[in-house]
């Protein structure tokens, strides 16, 4: 499961961060599902595969299954 995670900062850091095992994306969601982005996004960046920082100018072009930031999770991305 790939994962668009997005930082604040000034601006805001993108990274795209792969889940591997089904373990890891169960507990991933689970924690999006019980509202935790903050924890969701720690257990990903700790546990996942940091593949790269995405560009502003990128983010059409990325296939993701999910966007996450501290405040909110979308799963309606279009790929």
């Amino acid at each position: 499961m790939k994962i668009l995670i997005t930082v604040k900062n000034n601006p805001p850091s993108r990274y795209l961060v792969t889940l591997i095992t089904q373990e890891l994306i169960k507990e991933v969601k689970d924690l999006v599902n019980r509202k935790k982005h903050a924890q969701a996004m720690f257990t990903s960046f700790a546990k996942g595969s940091l593949d790269r920082e995405v560009l502003e100018e990128d983010i059409p072009h990325i296939e993701a299954d999910l966007m996450l930031s501290e405040e909110h999770a979308r799963w309606d991305l279009v790929k």
